[in-house]
């Protein structure tokens, strides 16, 4: 109303105001040249289930997570601002002193990540994308273009998880007082891992290592909760760096890869040192954001937790 009027800033108004107090110092200044053009060219999407985005150059480097419940309700533009900010989040190390050409088929995304936002939660994100813009030297060029030039983003954005499940944090504990400790998830996304290093399909931030077979297991004590179809690829594979860890696997007798833990159907074999028959409840093996296919046979199936140490 007045110069003289008091204001009652909000705690966002806040925490705002005390990052730039501690980031302007960094930020301050201008080239008098342009710098290059843009050397590395993104692009992400986001759908009602999730997020995706790729980096041109490198044609492995794809990003990919699911919405929470509670983010799938958002604001379409809520959604690709984040799926900017996740992308970002996967592939900064990547993209670190670079500048960086970033495709959006949303305008409104492109305009708040050059300006930020009025709407709080809007520019909550927005702050996130350029902090780690700030702390990496990123200089992100936002760019809006149709949704049909968008497609391949689009397409990692609809990728569906159906085997994004975890063992309940309780008895993983458990566990891993009696085996562990372990060290490191071998299929895990930041909402199911079980220890903060762990390795994914795709990027996503926190990653350790994108593909859990490009990784050498042999130095690890590690925590192995695959989808089915992959554990007869996990011991094989195990067995070849001579590894060690826990694998959970449920007791499917007619499974592939039965006879390659219990050779004769009953006794171990020689690199099983100890398995253990979990108990059975329904919240043993807990779903991630769009529920998991693992156990959708037998009901009822027993899970065993089996000790691997190959030589």
């Amino acid at each position: 109303m007045s110069w003289c009027h008091r204001l009652t800033l909000t705690e966002e108004a806040l925490l705002e105001i005390e990052f730039w107090h501690s980031e302007i110092s960094s930020f301050n200044g201008q080239h008098i040249w342009p710098r290059p053009s843009a050397v590395r060219v993104v692009y992400s999407d986001a759908s009602s289930t999730g997020y995706g985005g790729y980096v041109v150059e490198h044609g492995n480097l794809i990003a990919n997570g699911q919405w929470s419940p509670d983010d799938a309700d958002k604001s379409s533009t809520w959604r690709e601002l984040r799926a900017v900010r996740l992308v970002l989040d996967s592939f900064q190390d990547k993209l670190r002193n670079e500048r960086v050409r970033w495709f959006s088929d949303n305008q409104n995304v492109v305009r708040i990540v050059q300006c930020g936002s009025r709407q709080p939660y809007l520019q909550s994100e927005a702050l996130s994308i350029f902090s780690t813009c700030l702390r990496n030297n990123i200089r992100i060029e936002p760019e809006w273009i149709p949704r049909d030039e968008n497609e391949l983003a689009d397409y990692f954005s609809r990728i569906v998880d159906y085997d994004d499940y975890r063992l309940h944090p309780a008895v993983f504990q458990w566990l891993d007082s009696v085996w562990g400790p372990h060290t490191v998830d071998r299929f895990a996304n930041p909402t199911n891992a079980q220890i903060e290093r762990f390795n994914s399909r795709f990027w996503t931030p926190g990653t350790d290592a994108v593909d859990a077979f490009t990784c050498s297991w042999a130095e690890d004590n590690n925590w192995w909760f695959p989808p089915v179809y992959l554990i007869p690829r996990v011991i094989r594979y195990a067995q070849s760096l001579g590894a060690r860890g826990t694998l959970i696997a449920p007791q499917w007798l007619s499974s592939p890869f039965w006879p390659l833990i219990f050779p004769n159907g009953v006794d171990p074999a020689e690199f099983v040192v100890g398995y253990l028959v979990l108990p059975s409840s329904k919240e043993l093996i807990l779903p991630g954001y769009l529920g998991a296919s693992l156990f959708k046979g037998p009901p009822n199936t027993p899970v065993l937790a089996i000790r691997l140490e190959f030589q």
